[in-house]
């Protein structure tokens, strides 16, 4: 369904899904990465009231399809990450559920599955998850719009952290080159 390498050859496949304007106190931007692998995004806190989010809106992601969801990133230790699937609010419905984060993350008064626990020692790592998991807090939950990152923790001035080789897919990778489907 999306994948993004962050690579300036591909800036028309990722530019337009990923929400980068600048939101107040907070700022992102393709970066280098520092291991020599190419592009990578950088989320970083500014300002006042600094702030630690981005997100890629999609029309309709309907999880069941489309479970899986993969990245690579790098958090420096005590950043607050929040990893985030949003629906458009609803009666019965929550805006946005968190599928967990690092350490430092808050969800604040939303929901969270805490099925994903992001390390944040300054090193590379690769996240996988199954949005599906969002369902132990709203068992009807189905179509997405949004994948975001976010934090309702308290971030100071000067945090920031990388993430880099996105994707949301119907199959995981296997090793081989090809595809794998895991169970829900």
């Amino acid at each position: 369904m999306m994948q993004t390498d962050f690579e300036e050859r591909n800036f028309e496949d990722w530019a337009f899904l990923w929400d980068r304007r600048p939101r107040r106190d907070n700022n992102f931007r393709p970066v280098k990465r520092d291991d020599g692998k190419g592009q990578c995004m950088s989320v970083f806190a500014e300002g006042k009231t600094p702030a630690l989010a981005i997100n890629a809106k999609m029309h309709v992601w309907n999880i069941d399809q489309y479970p899986y969801v993969s990245f690579s990133y790098r958090i420096p230790k005590g950043t607050p990450v929040g990893v985030w699937i949003n629906t458009w609010p609803t009666e019965n419905k929550m805006e946005g559920i968190c599928v967990g984060g690092s350490a430092a993350n808050s969800a604040g008064r939303f929901p969270n599955v805490n099925v994903l626990k992001l390390v944040d020692d300054g090193q590379w790592h690769t996240a996988v998850f199954d949005a599906r998991a969002v369902r132990k807090a709203a068992p009807d939950f189905r179509l997405a719009y949004a994948f975001e990152f976010t934090t309702f923790a308290k971030v100071t001035v000067g945090q920031k952290f990388w993430f880099d080789d996105f994707a949301i897919t119907p199959n995981l990778p296997d090793g081989n080159g090809g595809m794998t489907t895991l169970g829900k």
